[in-house]
């Protein structure tokens, strides 16, 4: 059968499986092959899922001091301390770049960025925090409809200050609510840096803290649990604030506790994405216990009523049963109903939840990046992708040998594991098949 006879269907699953570098010299073999590997539903679902899962530290783009602000979806976005236009969101991939204006506009201060991306209309927006003279100004670029940047929160009264009274007074005493909204105004840009946090020197003592980040399409939730202790008498309590920045519609929400009846170890419980929202859970006994964050009519998040109780058969094999703490979830999905674990920070692999067995390893489904617990130095996940922007220009200085270099595939494993080289092993060898495949395909059409 030649190449013509395969539908389009089937074309379309085969070149799926192709690298990202592949398939941009497969769009010059045929127009067919371009036509679709640049449709919307090939680039945001089929290929996107079968991409391999790598990360990157933050490294020098050029002669200028480069930061890398966010990955997402396989856009990169930095920024560089020279040009008139300092930040550009860019496909390391294709090799294309799309440059902005400086939110900050010449002021001094710190910022951080997050992007937001639509897979099925690959509309793209970003936010951009920075802190100026103690006031945090909340800004947003909607790629191919703002012209500008668009101020959305500004100063302590407006934006992602405006904190509600009843959630401080729930969380935090009377006379501690001042010093509250001091340390708060830093919460969202301190979350990487996990600072060491004293709501009142003399009265209340936070001891332990712990900080998280976890995107779920366009809303990132920030979470904060921090243990106190109360000097005068030594009572210990621990509080969860989650903060939820919808960046599509510019909305904040705080939440805060369980349902009456419900509780967890919060200074050992896990946080991770479940069906496009954020869930809790801890590992008791045996079983995965976690609670999810639904949105209800008038866009409040609440917590659902009851915890989901998951049998984990693994946990009585080894090696997870001597490092049952190693378990972490990291993903859920209930069609098909899988659960995405790491063990020991290491390769993910998933878990049929009817089935009650682990069904393969790899990588999640990448819909979206995951990140454990911050620390102080961030790395990035990245997912290398076809996506292309409005307005996004070819840069010569972002070829794919240079991405190369940028990029480093395989510091998601550590090179000295024997079963981790065996997987370095295996993707270099797929690599070769691909271009083998490539060239195959080629001289089997006469071209």
């Amino acid at each position: 059968m030649s190449i013509e006879g395969l539908s389009n269907h089937l074309m379309s699953d085969i070149l799926s499986r192709l690298d990202v570098k592949t398939l941009v010299k497969c769009k010059a073999v045929k127009k067919l092959w371009k036509s679709l590997i640049e449709d919307t539903l090939f680039v945001s679902v089929l290929h996107f899922n079968r991409s391999s899962l790598g990360s990157f530290d933050p490294q020098p783009y050029d002669d200028y001091v480069t930061t890398i602000l966010d990955s997402f979806c396989g856009l990169v976005w930095s920024s560089y301390s020279a040009g008139n236009f300092p930040h550009f969101l860019h496909n390391p991939a294709i090799g294309k770049a799309l440059y902005l204006q400086d939110p900050m506009k010449g002021h001094l201060g710190t910022g951080t960025g997050r992007i937001a991306f639509n897979r099925a209309t690959h509309e793209c927006k970003l936010q951009y925090m920075y802190n100026d003279w103690d006031l945090l100004t909340l800004q947003t670029f909607e790629v191919g409809k703002d012209i500008e940047w668009q101020c959305i929160g500004s100063g302590r009264q407006r934006g992602i200050l405006d904190v509600p009274e009843e959630v401080i007074m729930k969380i935090c005493p009377e006379k501690f609510k001042g010093s509250f909204r001091r340390s708060l105004s830093f919460h969202v840009l301190s979350v990487q840096r996990s600072p060491k946090v004293d709501l009142d020197d003399k009265e209340l003592k936070v001891f332990g803290r712990r900080k998280f980040e976890i995107r779920c399409s366009g809303v990132i939730h920030y979470i904060d649990v921090f243990s106190e202790e109360y000097k005068e008498t030594k009572r210990n309590r621990v509080t969860l604030l989650v903060i939820s920045n919808n960046i599509w519609d510019d909305i904040h929400i705080f939440n805060y506790g369980f349902p009456n009846g419900t509780s967890f170890d919060l200074m050992k419980a896990e946080f991770f994405e479940c069906d496009d929202c954020l869930a809790i859970s801890e590992i008791i006994g045996e079983d995965l216990h976690f609670l999810k964050m639904t949105q209800y009519d008038g866009g409040d998040l609440r917590w659902s009523e009851r915890k989901t109780i998951v049998p984990l058969t693994f946990l009585c094999t080894e090696p997870y049963l001597a490092e049952k703490d190693g378990v972490l979830p990291i993903l859920c999905q209930s069609t098909p109903p899988l659960l995405w674990f790491s063990f020991n920070r290491g390769r993910p692999f998933s878990y049929d939840v009817q089935a009650l067995s682990i069904e393969k390893f790899g990588p999640p489904h990448p819909k979206r990046e995951y990140f454990h617990e911050v620390n102080r130095i961030r790395r990035m996940i990245y997912i290398p992708s076809l996506v292309n922007l409005q307005g996004m220009r070819e840069d010569r200085r972002l070829t794919h040998d240079r991405w190369q270099e940028m990029v480093n595939w395989y510091d998601a494993v550590d090179n000295e594991d024997d079963e981790d080289a065996e997987l370095l092993r295996m993707r270099r060898n797929d690599a070769d098949e691909d271009a083998g495949f490539l060239k195959y395909w080629k001289d089997f059409d006469g071209r």
